[in-house]
């Protein structure tokens, strides 16, 4: 996961800097309510106040750009009118982060990067404590505190034991919705329904060669970068042996694990045999040359009408804004359930396979930390939290509606519906085995899916490699992530 991040970063920050040229980054604004903003909110303060109180704000101006943060920093100083928010835009600030942590120089008071490894700097005494935020009431006294309106996986991820003690150092930024984006307007015109099961699906695609004599594939995917594939992998696997038991695996309790006879590895199993079944290249499912296909090459490929579904994530209609053909249409479908998904009370459980998150820190050496900590609760307000996913199209791990629809897009609004119906999940363990490269996700040389499109190795196979593997070097394992 860490791969495809770092990648989406790299692309993200090229389309910043292209779009970052195409206006002047020197102006001075002041609204009718006093609030003034320089340079698109480099500066965010109130007009009349002398001598304020500087809060710097360094975020990953990337995907979702920076009007959320500038919106968010105008609506906190209007009740603040003695703060002045500095905001510090980088594309990549998850590369220079920590050379700032250690170094405690050029630190902001919130630092909001893209997914990297926060952990190490909780363990140094370098990211401030959250503990009195958590405790904190958003809404009243009579509402949830902040860590009881959190989704649970990230107030699981965000707590950490260290030598001080077990505490909240990070703070959720982002969540992600992935499932299969499709073209809204093909399957309109062609009365194409969204499919509910793996073998409704199954019928999909052969309707979909068959309607279109083949001009049309199901599917056109980024082969060429990993992680995709793992959003309905992944999905897969929870689905056949519920959140507790795929939770199981990143226990690393024993090479158990990887044995395919018991759970949680049969999940693995039944998503590979899953996956097999559509993406096999011989299946003719997909867009002749996908396995050498970039995200944004098989994402154009799918707007100009090659394939009817790509695999993708709730970010996919803000970073190809500014390519999407004129009156194209873009939905978004959860994943459907495999045969004998796992059910609660006889309805199967629909889960939603987040990628790896993104946060909020406080360095514990800077100048305003305590400020920091009540805008990062002001962010989480109910108000602030429906602005941000109308802004962005992106959701973040709270409880919260959209009171007006009309304000985010129909595909926004389907990522919405499949978040809010989900119980999502990310990958993360902090066991040592884990942690120091040992045990994986995936064994036998990683990744299995481009093994299973090119048809060189079973399902059944890969996943007994992967068990012969951790069978036999357990113990060495353990001893060496001491």
């Amino acid at each position: 996961m860490k791969k495809i991040c770092c990648i989406l970063v790299a692309v993200l920050s090229l389309f910043i800097i292209v779009v970052g040229f195409a206006g002047c980054r020197n102006s001075k604004e002041i609204g009718d309510d006093g609030i003034v903003v320089e340079n698109e909110g480099d500066a965010i303060y109130y007009k009349d106040t002398q001598n304020p109180v500087t809060l710097k704000i360094a975020f990953t101006e990337a995907g979702f750009g920076r009007e959320w943060i500038v919106e968010m920093s105008k609506a906190f100083v209007r009740e603040n009118k003695d703060v002045r928010i500095e905001l510090e835009g980088d594309p990549v600030l998850a590369n220079s982060l920590f050379t700032k942590l250690d170094s405690g120089k050029n630190l902001a008071d919130i630092f909001i990067p893209l997914n990297s490894a926060w952990e190490t700097y909780a363990y140094k005494g370098k990211i401030e404590p959250l503990d009195s935020l958590y405790e904190q009431k958003v809404d009243g006294e009579e509402g949830k505190t902040v860590a009881e309106s959190m989704n649970e996986v990230y107030r699981e991820y965000c707590s950490l034991t260290t030598k001080d003690g077990t505490h909240y150092y990070a703070f959720p930024w982002n969540t992600t919705v992935t499932g299969i984006v499709y073209n809204k307007k093909m399957f309109r015109e062609y009365g194409w329904e969204i499919p509910k099961t793996t073998a409704e699906l199954k019928t999909l695609c052969d309707k979909i060669l068959a309607d279109t004599n083949g001009s049309v594939k199901p599917f056109v995917y980024p082969g060429k970068i990993g992680g995709y594939f793992d959003y309905i992998g992944s999905t897969w696997w929870m689905q056949s042996v519920g959140l507790e038991g795929y939770k199981s695996f990143w226990e690393f309790g024993s090479p158990d694990i990887y044995d395919l006879t018991k759970s949680p590895a049969s999940g693995k199993l039944a998503a590979l045999t899953e996956f097999e079944k559509f993406f096999d290249i011989e299946t003719g499912y997909s867009v002749s040359g996908s396995m050498s296909k970039d995200h944004t090459t098989a994402q154009m490929d799918f707007m100009r009408g090659q394939a009817a579904m790509i695999i993708n994530a709730n970010w996919m209609e803000t970073e190809m804004k500014t390519s999407t053909p004129e009156g194209f249409e873009m939905g978004m479908m959860a994943i459907p359930f495999l045969e004998n998904a796992y059910s609660e009370d006889g309805v199967p459980v629909q889960y939603n396979y987040t990628t790896a998150p993104d946060y909020m820190i406080i360095p514990s050496e800077a100048a305003q930390k305590e400020l920091a900590k009540e805008f990062l609760l002001f962010s989480v307000s109910d108000d602030m939290l429906q602005m941000y996913t109308e802004l962005t199209g992106s959701m973040r791990p709270f409880e919260y509606e959209i009171e007006d629809e009309s304000k985010i897009s129909d595909f926004a609004k389907d990522a919405f519906a499949i978040y809010k119906n989900s119980v999502s999940y990310f990958d993360f363990s902090r066991e040592n085995i884990y942690m120091k490269g040992y045990a994986k996700k995936y064994l036998n040389g990683g990744d299995p899916y481009s093994l299973l499109v090119r048809g060189e190795v079973t399902p059944s196979r890969f996943c007994n490699l992967e068990y012969a593997e951790a069978d036999s070097d357990w113990t060495t394992w353990l001893e060496s992530s001491k």
